[in-house]
């Protein structure tokens, strides 16, 4: 008798093991998929935000265009904000990158914001700013720009 209830005790607790890993499977999922909408999400607002910064300064976006376009037109001024605004840019795709990398972030996700990128790459401004300034971003985002934006046909001076 004591013997048939260590056996369905047994039997029990390993039900139980059974139940326990099946919910804890389910909430791991549960968290991925929340993680991932809440990265789809970030990036989808970086995109956002990479428009928004000329919506409300058409200044800004004058030295924008002039220096995609032609870095060394610029004043000293406003090379330094140029450097800035597309620094800001390159920042926010570098997380999307990364993320990417993780598999977080679908490419579809953040597509948007690196084609934004690899148009303004395929500028003869922007490229003459990376070559003096990509030293100040990190070894994984230089290699990201070399090898997926500058390769990219979009990013070829033909474009």
């Amino acid at each position: 008798m004591l013997e048939d209830l260590g056996n369905l005790g047994d039997f029990i607790s390993g039900v139980a093991v059974v139940v326990t890993l099946i919910y804890l499977t389910l909430q791991i999922r549960q968290n991925t998929a929340s993680v991932r909408a809440a990265t789809i999400q970030s990036a989808a607002q970086a995109n956002a935000e990479m428009l928004d910064q000329f919506v409300g300064d058409p200044e800004l976006y004058r030295i924008y265009q002039t220096g995609t376009h032609d870095f060394d037109a610029l004043s000293p001024e406003d090379r330094f904000r140029f450097a800035s605004i597309m620094g800001s840019m390159l920042h926010r795709v570098e997380g999307m990158v990364y993320q990417s990398a993780e598999g977080l972030l679908p490419p579809e996700a953040w597509e948007g914001g690196a084609n934004r990128i690899r148009g303004a790459f395929a500028l003869p401004g922007t490229r003459a700013w990376w070559e003096r300034g990509k030293h100040a971003f990190n070894p994984g985002l230089r290699r990201w720009v070399e090898q997926e934006v500058l390769s990219d046909p979009l990013s070829s001076t033909d474009a």
